[in-house]
């Protein structure tokens, strides 16, 4: 049985069981069906509207479905609703960087390298945010 079949049964079983549900949104975004996770991560999100976890998530389902301005905005409401979110921050930086708004990722990707300084994907987009033309 798969990962997404095996989470589908369980919340078939108990479709309140918000971890249930968020490990099947996961599952659907790890296997490319991110239309299906954004779904999952929504029906959540009306429980739980300030989770910025599975905000974050639904924001990584937008961009892959290419819709990178709702993605956006996403990340940036998780970004807000907890302000140490360092996922939330770094795609929101790159969202941002994506959209042609380089200038604007920089605050959100210093943030977020401060409190993740090991972090390698984090400086580089922070370079890139620092080089990258304005569109």
């Amino acid at each position: 049985m798969s990962a997404i079949a095996h989470f589908e049964r369980v919340v078939a079983l108990r479709p309140g069981n918000v971890h249930h549900r968020r490990n099947l949104g996961l599952a659907l975004l790890k296997a490319g069906r991110p239309a299906e996770a954004a779904a999952q991560f929504e029906q959540i999100l009306a429980k739980e509207p300030t989770d910025a976890g599975t905000r974050s998530r639904l924001g990584l389902a937008l961009a892959q479905q290419g819709k990178m301005a709702e993605a956006s905005r996403e990340f940036e409401r998780a970004s807000r609703d907890d302000p140490r979110h360092v996922g939330a921050l770094t795609n929101l930086g790159l969202s941002l960087i994506e959209l042609g708004r380089p200038a604007e990722a920089i605050p959100y990707l210093e943030k977020a390298a401060s409190l993740d300084p090991a972090s390698g994907i984090i400086r580089q987009a922070l370079a890139r945010a620092r080089t990258a033309p304005a569109r």
